[in-house]
């Protein structure tokens, strides 16, 4: 019963490359932040780009705030297929945990970890990575391997941090190139459509295709030539069934109107009367209006979705405006303003003043007002920043729920509690804590302020909840049971919220605690250092099973096996006792030559330690 000789680690090793700029500090979030803004900086990495910057909600509100630069280049490095050469576009997955970064002068993919910015997956599709985009289950990455006249598809799972790609399942769009599709490079695909894996792709040479991306082969569903939409589209959003796409060349702006559910094309509006060279596109005013800037004219023409028709032009946005983002509640619109020595898009994006710009959405979404303007880099005609891809970040809460679980005189009571470190309120939760089996006339003993018990559903008490503050602790939810058999093994305690996001946590199993050690156990020992207190029944003594007690929770399992019992290859099957224990973190083997109290004679101590070496070493005597 003795600490450690030999240590067994059961656990794995993550090792994690961020690249922080260096001497740039990571503004924290200031309470109540919903977003945060991400831009990326394309410039050559020796030029001081392959730079993300990262403004925090504050700052875009206030007009002025420094931001947080990562170092993609350093980020990438010995990760996957390693840095990329360009980072061009940005987009978030749908549940808002990773950044997907498109780099265009390579195929570059970079996937990376939002809460602490780190590249996570690099991968290579090819000749070159325009853009990249995630379904909305978050199940697959579509990318526009542009030069290469392919789409490509990595297959994800963010919250395993996988990815894999298969070339082999590439779409082949050179191969459908003909009269009216002379130039099958694709420049986005653009957006999913209806929910499912049908995306919308616009080609550099135009028309459009509609691709089934869940298919394997990924097939063209419906096609559209150049006579119908124009080259080199390169927005879209969605309302509803409605999905808006543009098309930009140096001369003209366009924008087509599609029927979703159809996928027919129901309207052209020609906004080359405005501007030129379409770019980034956003719905405003809860969707009453789309704004579309033209890169080469520095404005943009507000349409009125009700008829499709632009009724306004937003001048001065600034020169070479691309990419347009809008933050949640519809409050601000961000863009990119390009460099004077813009690597793409040729001279319609020939910009003159690199950084980040800011409008202040004003009559219900019909006017915008220049409000910020971050500059990124040198400020000088001969600057070599180029910013170019932004995307504003939702950022949903992180709950962290815990469990306990006990039994007293037949009783079984579970309770849960849930507490928010984030920066932003949880709103609309379902909170549900299993009853496991054995256990019968539940009834709720805890139920917070601003919940309701609605009841047993299932094998779950369930209660629904208005709101977790920003900061804050909300429980116990509790219930108790009457035991009929066994004790009862519990699984852990789940919640789901849907506002400002959908998200979903759950709990480890509750750890059991000395109520719930089989009838018999008692304690044997007092408190020794880095161990706990050892309790057994004493007629499964000296072999075991042991359990280490602290502070009423379980840490380890105990077995001593005789030194004799090693040497004569005695066999010890079936071991009892870890039944309802949490999963084992690292095991202790030690050998006593000379025995210890309780088990005077040369043998071996093994303990299955539940809790990591660092917190049960800390266990005082």
């Amino acid at each position: 019963m003795k600490r450690n000789a030999l240590r067994v680690l059961l656990t794995g090793l993550l090792v994690a490359v961020v690249g922080v700029a260096p001497g740039t500090a990571r503004p924290s979030l200031a309470e109540g932040d919903a977003y945060e803004v991400w831009t990326i900086d394309q410039a050559d990495a020796a030029r001081g780009g392959a730079r993300l910057y990262i403004y925090p909600q504050s700052a875009i509100e206030a007009g002025a705030g420094e931001p947080e630069v990562v170092d993609l280049q350093a980020a990438a490095t010995g990760v996957g297929d390693g840095p990329g050469v360009r980072p061009h576009l940005l987009l978030f997955n749908t549940r808002q945990t990773h950044g997907i970064v498109a780099n265009v002068t390579s195929g570059h993919v970079y996937f990376m970890r939002a809460r602490d910015r780190t590249v996570v997956a690099s991968i290579d599709v090819g000749e070159q990575a325009h853009g990249a985009v995630a379904s909305p289950d978050d199940s697959i990455v579509l990318v526009a391997n542009q030069n290469g006249k392919k789409l490509a598809r990595i297959r994800t799972d963010f919250a395993a941090e996988t990815f894999t790609y298969d070339p082999a399942h590439d779409l082949n769009l050179a191969a459908l190139e003909d009269a009216e599709h002379p130039d099958n490079a694709p420049i986005c695909p653009l957006l999913f459509v209806g929910g499912g894996k049908k995306a919308y792709v616009t080609l550099r040479g135009g028309g459009l295709y509609v691709v089934d991306a869940g298919s394997t082969p990924m097939q063209v569903v419906k096609s559209f030539g150049r006579s119908e939409v124009a080259p080199a589209g390169c927005g879209g959003v969605a309302l509803g069934n409605k999905i808006y796409v543009n098309s930009g060349l140096p001369n003209s702006s366009d924008l087509y109107v599609f029927d979703g559910r159809s996928d027919l094309l129901v309207k052209h509006v020609s906004v080359s009367p405005i501007g030129a060279d379409a770019h980034g596109m956003v719905l405003t005013g809860g969707g009453r209006y789309l704004w579309m800037g033209n890169r080469a004219s520095g404005n943009a023409a507000v349409v009125a979705t009700a008829s499709d028709t632009i009724v306004a032009t937003l001048p001065d946005l600034g020169k070479a405006p691309d990419i347009m983002d809008i933050t949640p509640g519809g409050t601000h619109v961000v863009y990119p303003l390009r460099g004077p020595n813009n690597l793409t898009g040729g001279p319609p994006a020939k910009g003159e003043t690199p950084g980040l710009a800011v409008l202040r959405v004003v009559d219900g979404g019909a006017r915008g007002v220049r409000s910020a303007f971050f500059p990124i880099g040198d400020q000088s005609a001969d600057s070599p920043n180029d910013p170019h891809g932004v995307a504003v970040r939702r950022i949903t809460p992180g709950l962290n729920v815990s469990a306990t679980a006990r039994v007293d005189n037949g009783a079984f009571t579970y309770s849960a509690s849930l507490a928010n470190g984030t920066a932003i309120a949880a709103a609309n939760l379902y909170v549900a804590l299993p009853v496991p089996a054995g256990v019968t006339s539940v009834r709720a003993t805890a139920t917070p302020r601003g919940a309701g018990f609605r009841g047993i559903e299932g094998d779950a008490a369930v209660w629904l909840l208005d709101r977790v503050p920003q900061g804050s602790t909300v429980g116990p939810f509790s219930y108790t049971g009457a035991v009929v058999g066994a004790t009862p093994q519990p699984g852990g305690a789940f919640v789901h919220w849907t506002a400002p996001l959908d998200g979903v946590a759950t709990s480890a199993p509750p750890a059991p605690t000395v109520a719930g050690l089989p009838p018999g156990t008692v304690r044997i020992s007092g408190v020794v250092p880095g161990m706990g207190e050892h309790w057994a029944n004493p007629r499964d003594l000296p072999l075991g099973p042991i359990y280490g007690v602290y502070g009423g929770k379980i840490v380890f399992l105990e077995y001593m096996i005789s030194q004799a019992d090693f040497a004569r290859g005695v066999d010890h099957r079936e071991l009892l006792g870890n039944k309802g224990l949490p999963p084992i973190d690292h095991i202790d083997l030690e050998f006593q030559p000379q025995g210890h109290d309780g088990y005077p004679i040369p043998h071996f101590d093994i303990h299955a330690y539940m809790v990591s070496h660092e917190e049960h070493g800390a266990i005082p005597p």
